[in-house]
């Protein structure tokens, strides 16, 4: 099951790609504002995951259900109407 978490921008340095489902910063979707993005791994119960539960201000982490809700929202998505 993938997991999601947001973090703060600069926190990216932070992050290990080599265990996560995206391959660089340049693949990170961020947030209208650029303040945030957001990393995603499949999940399978190892301890593998564990440091990234610890980046600082961290929020997360959500299931898929849940960061689509976050995603729409006016942080993250221009209203289209």
């Amino acid at each position: 099951m993938k997991q999601y978490l947001i973090i703060p921008t600069e926190q990216i340095s932070n992050v290990d790609f080599s265990i996560i489902c995206e391959t660089s910063s340049e693949t990170l979707r961020m947030s209208l504002d650029g303040t945030k993005t957001f990393i995603k791994w499949d999940d399978d119960g190892s301890s593998n995951f564990d440091g990234l539960l610890n980046i600082p201000n961290s929020e997360g982490p959500y299931s898929h259900f849940e960061i689509l809700e976050i995603l729409s929202t006016n942080e993250w998505s221009k209203d289209t109407r």
